[in-house]
């Protein structure tokens, strides 16, 4: 028996004894924190082996379906069999594809405290896969979507899932898997149209114009000009289209602009990077 003198609360001073369990527990907490962190960095790192069960099969060209990790709540055979034919199709399209379901933290192995942290996760599960694979990784957990291609912005994409509603359990997040998917591997460009308007000068004018695209999505790049001779340029972020809505975006007119006729040209773009071919209509300066 060790006898322990002037112990203060936290600390053992000269017993020999290794910390308390609590304080072995922190201390693997941290370093697993701390590798979590260093992944998620961007920093490259090969695959291996520690605890993640989804890098175990996405990172295998042996197993079969090593482009879907399902998590262990078991997902329904239907939607299982739907997702695995929704991401070959993709991938045999040449819109490379892997996508992980993280139903709980029993889907994690020894990263758990990565749990309902998409984003995080996805960084992480790519960095480990950056040796044999670097397009996209698709996560999916009850807390939303985590997207990594080889530390490339996603943002864009991101955008594009952020109205997809992730339903309850494992097949909650299998379709929306495949929604998401779906939503990613889209070839067709969006459609814009510009339409005429008229301003004063010194005045603010409403841009008007159309947008639409299949995925419900769209942004838009507008020029005004005269001739080769650029007057303006203006931008609307993806957001939401629908039907033959018409868009509007507010510019003030300089006082210096000359009378008379120009263009407003219009360009939309998708989530997917697609973009459409220009539109241009009259507009006069009065």
């Amino acid at each position: 028996m060790v006898r322990l003198r002037n112990r203060t609360p936290g600390r053992v001073r000269d017993s020999g004894l290794s910390p308390a369990p609590r304080s072995r527990g922190r201390l693997r907490a941290g370093a697993l924190l701390a590798t979590i962190l260093v992944l998620c960095s961007g920093v490259a790192t090969p695959a291996h082996a520690d605890g993640d069960p989804a890098s175990d099969i996405l990172a295998s060209d042996t197993l079969p379906f090593h482009d879907v990790f399902l998590p262990l709540d078991p997902v329904s055979p239907e939607l299982a069999q739907k997702l695995r034919a929704t991401v070959a199709a993709a991938n045999e399209d040449g819109f490379r594809i892997k996508v992980a379901l993280i139903a709980s933290v029993a889907d994690l192995g020894s990263v758990t405290v990565l749990f309902n942290m998409p984003e995080q996760y996805a960084k992480f599960l790519g960095a480990e896969l950056l040796g044999l694979y670097k397009e996209r990784l698709l996560v999916v957990m009850p807390a939303g979507f985590g997207l990594f291609r080889g530390g490339m912005s996603t943002a864009s994409e991101l955008t594009a899932l952020s109205t997809i509603t992730i339903g309850p359990g494992a097949d909650g997040l299998a379709q929306a898997a495949i929604d998401a998917v779906e939503r990613l591997d889209d070839t067709e460009p969006p459609s814009a149209k510009a339409l005429p308007g008229s301003a004063q000068r010194g005045r603010r004018a409403l841009l008007r114009y159309i947008v639409a695209d299949d995925s419900g999505l769209a942004g838009a790049k507008l020029r005004l000009v005269r001739g080769s001779t650029r007057i303006a340029a203006l931008s609307s972020p993806i957001r939401p289209v629908r039907g033959a809505k018409i868009s509007a975006i507010t510019w003030t007119v300089p006082k210096s602009t000359p009378r008379g006729a120009i263009s407003l040209c219009v360009v939309a773009f998708d989530p997917a990077g697609n973009r459409s071919t220009q539109s241009c209509a009259r507009f006069v300066i009065r």
